[in-house]
Parts: C-alpha cells; structure tokens; sequence
C-alpha cells in the first residue's frame, strides 16, 4: 500500500494564499493526501495541537528572514515529522539547516510534475531520530528540575518509541526502537549500556 493510498496528512506553512491554495488541490487531487494549509507559524503550532501530520512542507522565509526556526519547532512538537524546506531563492538552504535531518527541499516556482515523486520519496526515508530524543529528554529533565542523574524517560514518536536514561552528569543515553519491542527489555538492555560506559569513564 503506498503512502498516497493510505491519505498521509501533509501540512503546507507558507504565507502566500494563492501558492498554498495550488498545492493543496495538486496534493489532494492527484496525490489522495490530506493537507492542511497554514499561513503563519501560529497556526502550525495549533494544527499540529490537533492532528498527527507524516510530512510538513515549511517556507523558511516565514519569518521574514532566512530562518530554520519554526521548522525546527514544529518537529520539537513532532519527532517524527519528516520536513521538506523551501529556501528564500534558489534549492540551497542555509547553514543553520546542517543539523536538521530534512527529507526534501522544494524551489519556487514548483514543477508540479516532480512534486508528487518527491513527497513520495520524503515519506518512505527514514529519520535520524536518536540525536533529537536525547536533546529533547535533556530539555524535559531541566524543565521538570529533575536531578540528571536520575532521569530516566520514554517518549512515542509516531512509529518509534525513544527511550532515554542518564548515564552520568551531562551524558544521557537515548535509543529509538520500534513500537512492539515491550519496553522492559530496552530499559533492560539500555541500562546495560549505561553500565558498560560508566565502567570505560571509571578507567580512564
């Protein structure tokens, strides 16, 4: 079954109406997804309060500047999200991107012709999820005053679950497994890990 026939939801966050509007009949009328047009990133952030989206196509000019930021937001919110970025000109993005796992980049204007095969090809890559928990479970542990040495964490992310435990101060382990993998067996094993590492810090 492909990604079209199981009507993936697909959010588009630029700022221009009449470009939204192009994309949103071309994605659900050739395509069979279902997508939601959102022109600001106020409006991202509540959508993506109500519904689970599998791919955002974000204008990196939202802002009114070059800016990574409210991608960067929306997966926060989303791990998951697989994220196709339209630069301010041309097909280059900007530095600030390098360390984004980013499944596409879209140039304006669009062909529409090459659109649907790369939406396609953005759904079926697989994310670089791993780095992104663990920066997101050290935010939580600072959040909540948690002490660091004790915190432990898991977190579901679409068709993962991240599972994160500390190791020692400033280093915590986090491992994405698949949903199905019973989760006193990654704790199980991640603590044996950690184990295993706080043994080679003993040594040196």
């Amino acid at each position: 079954m492909s990604t079209a026939d199981r009507q993936s939801a697909i959010m588009i966050v630029n700022s221009s109406e009449a470009f939204t509007a192009m994309l949103c009949e071309h994605l659900e009328q050739e395509g069979g997804y279902r997508v939601t047009a959102c022109g600001s990133r106020a409006a991202a952030l509540m959508a993506l309060e109500s519904e689970r989206y599998d791919l955002a196509i974000v204008d990196l000019g939202l802002d009114g500047r070059d800016s990574s930021d409210p991608a960067r937001e929306f997966r926060r919110r989303q791990p998951d999200l697989r994220l196709i970025l339209i630069p301010l000109t041309g097909d280059q993005l900007p530095p600030d991107v390098a360390d984004l796992d980013v499944q596409g980049v879209l140039s304006m204007p669009p062909f529409l012709p090459d659109l649907l095969p790369e939406i396609e090809q953005a759904l079926s890559k697989s994310m670089a999820v791993v780095d992104d928990s663990c920066h997101t479970s050290t935010r939580v542990a600072e959040i909540l005053g948690r002490e660091q040495l004790r915190f432990e964490q898991s977190i579901e992310g679409g068709e993962y679950v991240f599972y994160s435990l500390a190791v020692s101060e400033g280093l915590i382990l986090s491992v994405a497994v698949q949903h199905g993998v019973p989760l006193g067996m990654v704790r199980h094993r991640a603590k044996e890990t950690a184990d295993e590492v706080r043994t080679v810090f003993a040594k040196e």
